[in-house]
């Protein structure tokens, strides 16, 4: 017959090892055999608690960037102020430039100024302030003069018109609603 070494261990008079060290952990260390498992549910909650924070400091800062950080319009109307006004430069496609205005947050004067170059009218400001107002238009190139007045005069700070060769531009007056 085989004998196992439990077996062995109580012929010899060998103590239960087990049973020793939960005596041991009582009466010299204090603690009881539960403890070891109520100290790795504390670290599992310290790491909860850690990842909860690191999760909530990254969305707090994902929040603060995208307020920080304009939009696209805003950052297209700072980039145009930035600009020589004497050029047109917008952040359109190379494919667009060609074909198409796109005037984002432009003043008046800038946009004057290229539909004059392009069309081979004069701008004639009635009012210096008109100069200032900025203006969102997207215009394709290949319309007529009148059609790009008519498009603009949707608008309404400004009414254009063209005579004898040149786009006059003047304050819309806006009566009393009838």
């Amino acid at each position: 017959m085989k004998r196992t070494s439990e077996d062995i261990d109580r012929s010899i008079g060998m103590p239960d090892i087990d049973a020793e060290w939960t005596r041991f952990e009582r009466e010299v260390i204090g603690t009881s055999s539960a403890r070891p498992e109520r100290f790795h549910l504390s670290r599992a909650a310290a790491v909860i608690i850690v990842v909860l924070g690191i999760s909530l400091t990254a969305l707090a800062s994902v929040y603060v960037v995208r307020r920080i950080i304009p939009s696209r319009r805003r950052a297209t109307a700072t980039a145009v102020s930035a600009l020589n006004r004497d050029t047109l430069v917008q952040p359109v496609p190379q494919a667009d430039t060609l074909t198409v205005f796109n005037f984002e947050n432009v003043d008046m004067q800038t946009i004057a100024r290229a539909l004059g170059e392009h069309y081979g009218v004069e701008p004639v400001f009635h009012d210096e302030t008109l100069k200032t107002i900025r203006l969102y238009a997207r215009i394709e190139k290949d319309k007529s003069l009148d059609e790009v007045v008519t498009l603009l005069n949707h608008f309404k700070k400004v009414r254009l018109s063209v005579a004898d060769g040149k786009l006059i531009i003047e304050r819309r007056i806006v009566g009393p609603k009838n």
